[in-house]
Order: structure tokens, then sequence, then C-alpha cells
């Protein structure tokens, strides 16, 4: 049966005549994969596929390989992907052998068929996975060393911002406004989110205020911060990164002289950050971004020829999932993610890591301009 976590198979399920073609880069008529699905799960599993996007009654549906992903109709929706085994790679992640294993992630090609096999993660990361850190690591480090998105390091003479939060105390509890000199140089990371709908009772509880900021230079606890600043909080550590910039704690609110100073030199800030961390699946600040609440099937199968790999429910879409979303509507977004250097965006379904080279999905599949 088609699973939602990633288990260990003792065998992997063979392919019927019928689902044996598409695997072989052959198209198939839905009507035959009615048929066979009663008795074969890789049929039942492309049958379900197909019916999120179409009605009972539409049989004469042409479903379509193309690279790794299973399509209806030459410009239909994609409908399902076909994955390689990514234990070894996963081990290359985890052993920051990041260069190596994301090029090959994003090129390498099944030696049957000539066509793309992605190496990817049948099933996403959950939550707390160190795997998921590993990449986000990983992103950063090969893009810092085949890029050129991080050249203006070096170069850039924006001065950094007024306050930046310090998140890199022994004690993870602790927090603490830090307030860079002149010509001194950190790697921060800035966080880019929808306040939502508070009031201004509730942006008290955790803003940086006239009555507040002194006790925050000295220190504060991790505890007082809605559940998006601590997700982003929680990410900065894991990239290995000490300083964070989140505006309603880095800017005094509800004082007029310190937002009009603070507001000219936003583009500054998210010039200069080493990225940006955008909190795209948010309506609000408390609402947190790193749990997701999504359902993956995959089967574990095996071809004609013997070859074993996934086939898997989860499609990258960064148009509907990216672009679309909410954070995404808004004009100062858009700016701060034009500004940036690179951003790991924070989808309800995926992560996705955006650069001057590309857009790269957490399933390892790189998207085209």
């Amino acid at each position: 049966m088609p699973s939602s976590k990633l288990s260990t198979q003792l065998a992997p399920v063979q392919c019927c005549t019928c689902c044996t073609s598409i695997v072989a880069d052959c198209n198939i008529n839905l009507s035959n994969v009615s048929v066979a699905e009663k008795n074969c799960q890789v049929c039942a599993l492309l049958l379900c596929a197909v019916k999120r996007h179409c009605n009972d009654d539409e049989l004469n549906v042409q479903i379509v390989r193309e690279g790794s992903a299973l399509k209806i109709g030459g410009k239909g929706p994609r409908i399902l992907r076909l994955c390689s085994d990514s234990g070894y790679y996963l081990q290359l992640i985890c052993s920051r052998q990041s260069h190596y294993l994301l090029h090959i992630a994003t090129t390498e090609r099944s030696a049957d068929t000539g066509q793309d096999l992605q190496i990817s993660f049948p099933v996403l990361p959950e939550a707390e996975n160190p795997a998921r850190f590993a990449l986000l690591r990983a992103w950063l480090d090969w893009c810092d060393k085949s890029h050129d998105c991080n050249e203006c390091d070096t170069k850039s003479k924006v001065a950094l911002p007024t306050r930046l939060l310090y998140v890199g105390d022994p004690n993870p509890d602790v927090l603490r406004l830090y307030c860079p000199k002149k010509n001194n140089r950190v790697k921060y990371v800035a966080l880019s989110h929808c306040w939502g709908k508070l009031t201004d009772e509730n942006k008290r509880q955790f803003c940086t205020t006239n009555d507040n900021i002194k006790a925050r230079i000295n220190g504060f606890s991790f505890s007082e911060l809605p559940r998006t600043f601590r997700d982003a909080v929680r990410v900065t550590r894991e990239l290995g990164i000490q300083y964070l910039w989140i505006d309603s704690l880095c800017i005094i609110q509800w004082n007029k002289k310190d937002w009009e100073h603070e507001s000219k030199r936003m583009e500054g800030v998210f010039t200069s950050a080493y990225c940006t961390i955008a909190a795209t699946s948010v309506v609000n600040s408390d609402t947190g971004f790193l749990e997701r609440n999504i359902s993956s099937d995959y089967i574990y199968i095996q071809d004609a020829s013997g070859r074993p790999f996934y086939v898997c429910t989860d499609i990258d879409d960064f148009d509907n999932h990216v672009e679309k979303a909410r954070l995404n509507t808004r004009a100062w977004a858009m700016q701060e993610r034009v500004l940036s250097r690179r951003t790991i965006h924070f989808s309800a379904n995926q992560t996705y890591f955006e650069c001057g080279e590309g857009v790269y999905c957490e399933n390892m599949t790189r998207l085209k301009r």
C-alpha cells in the first residue's frame, strides 16, 4: 500500500504490463490503467492521481512521462514523480559533501532510458529531521562555492542594520539585541513575513519599544517571541549563523523617529543579508512555518529491467506554493525578495531555495527559468 512516511520495504512492487510502459517512457491511456488498477498498486496510484484532476468519466486521457514527472497529456499538470533511492545521497548531505551531492541530484540520468531520473526523497523530511536543515546548509554552501550570488559580500559598502538579534548565546533561551559598530562586518539572516491582523496589545507582547529596548540589549527570553519568530531563530541557528534581523524586533515600534530612520535603510538590510528566510506559508506572527501538514504517498517499485525506484505523489509547484502565496502578493514582500541575494521559501508544501542561478526544490528538483 502507498505510504505517507518512508519505511523500509523488503522487496519492491513489480510493475504490471500497463505501468511498465509508462516507466519506459511510453504513453498510456487512462482506460488501460483503470482495467489494471484492480491488481496493480502502481496503476491504482496512477488512477487516484489522475482523478484529482479529471472527472470519473474521462477515460480517454493520456498519461505522459516527461523526465521524472508523469503528466496528464503533453501540456497537462504533473501528477506523480519518479525518483531514485536517496539513502546514499542523504549521507553525502549530512557529511557536507554538498557540491557533489547537489550536482548529481540535479543532473543524474537513467542509463536504461536516457530520461532524467531524479535523485530525491520519496517523502520529504519531517519538520524536526536533521536532513531538512542539512539540505538548507548544503544549498547555501553550494551557492557560496559555485555561484556569483555572494560576490557582493566583499564588495558591499552598505552599513549593517542599526540593530540585529543575537541568537548565538550558549543558553538557547537567551536572546539579545546587538548594535553593530561602524565597519563591523557580521553575517546575518533577514526574515520576510506577514504580520497578520494583530491588535496593538498583541504586538506589544513581542515588539521592541521605548520601554523594553534597554532590557533587550541586556538579554531576553526566546519564549517571549511568537511562533513564526521562534522558527526563524531555529533556522538561523541551524544555518550556523548568529545574527537575525526581524523588523518588529530590530526597529523600535511606535517610535516615529526610529521608524523613519530605519525605513530608509530597508534596502540595505535585505541586500546585505547572507540570505533571507521567507515565511511563505504563514498568515501572521503566531502561525509558525516549520511544521507542515501534508500527506505524500509513494510506492517502491521495480521495472522490467529490475531497476528499483519510487513513484511519489508530491510534486514541486513553485508558482502556486510561492509565487501565488499570500506573502508574495504584498508589494513590500516582493521588494524584499528582489533585493535578497538568496531566499529560502518555507511554503506549506515544501521548501524552496532561490538564488541568482535559479530555484531548487526540497525534493531536489531544479526548476528551469
